[in-house]
């Protein structure tokens, strides 16, 4: 059978799937900025914009100014 670290590992997947699962429904819901997003994903702005393209996630349109700030302070 799987081993408990292997267990524990499927665990952690799972789990941080599910986190970052929630963590894009309430992005596309507007209640999250692209930066807060990225802060709980532990991305930069511009790595979490990408990952969002690259999963096929609009940019929400009024979050730009967020965006250029984000890319300006990071």
């Amino acid at each position: 059978g799987i081993d408990f670290m292997k267990r524990r590992d499927l665990m952690e997947d799972s789990m941080s799937e599910l986190k970052v699962q929630k963590l894009l429904e309430v992005y596309l819901l507007g209640e999250m900025s692209l930066g807060k997003l990225a802060q709980e994903l532990d991305m930069d702005p511009v790595t979490a914009r990408d990952f969002l393209r690259s999963h096929g996630i609009p940019i929400q349109s009024d979050n730009v100014q967020s965006v250029l700030s984000d890319v300006k302070n990071a």
